[in-house]
């Protein structure tokens, strides 16, 4: 259990700050991370839980400067992976809220700014009746418009055998992308219950 992860970053980055300064070919960048990983396995008989309640990154980023032939570049990035696996007669749960707030700015003539945020939960192998939830809740939000911008989210149920197999996703854009998988789980209760995305139950 992760009851709280927080991280907060603010980057000034500046070059030739000084009158007469003069600079060619300069790199300007930064990057800022925060990641988490969690998972069970061969849990008999068990209650397992990947429970990260809160991940938050907020990140305030500046690359400015006058330098010629110059790059400018910045990436935040927060990252969740959760997963059980080979669970049997077992309460198999991942859960995970994600709040990430990125502001950028600086010279936009030969930069690239990227923000991204992903999650993955996996329930793989349970069975003999077993119940297996993903559920997530995922908040990004990007102030400049320019930014390569993406929210990702993949849930995944395989192998589950004589159980009920639940995927559960609540996603605020920008820019959201996200995949529900319930795959060769026998006699089992398979459901997706969000409305949009991609959406599969394949051999249940």
């Amino acid at each position: 259990i992760i009851g709280s992860q927080f991280q907060s970053a603010s980057i000034t980055n500046v070059i030739g700050g000084v009158s007469g300064d003069h600079y060619e070919d300069v790199s300007n960048s930064a990057e800022v991370e925060q990641k988490a990983e969690q998972s069970n396995n061969d849990c008999d008989g068990s209650l397992c839980e990947n429970l990260l309640f809160s991940q938050s990154q907020s990140a305030i980023i500046s690359l400015t400067g006058g330098a010629e032939h110059s790059s400018y570049s910045a990436e935040v990035e927060q990252e969740a992976q959760q997963k059980n696996k080979d669970c049997d007669d077992s309460f198999c749960e991942n859960n995970v809220v994600q709040i990430q707030t990125a502001s950028i700015s600086g010279d936009t003539e030969d930069s690239s700014y990227s923000v991204e945020q992903e999650a993955i939960q996996d329930n793989i192998g349970c069975s003999e009746q077993s119940t297996c939830i993903n559920t997530l809740q995922q908040t990004q939000d990007v102030t400049d418009p320019t930014s390569d911008v993406k929210q990702s989210a993949t849930q995944k149920n395989i192998g589950c055998i004589d159980s009920t197999c639940t995927n559960n996703l609540v996603q605020t854009d920008p820019n959201a992308q996200q995949k529900q998988f319930n795959i060769g789980c026998i006699d089992s209760t398979c459901v997706n219950p969000s409305s949009s995305g991609s959406y599969y139950n394949i051999g249940c």
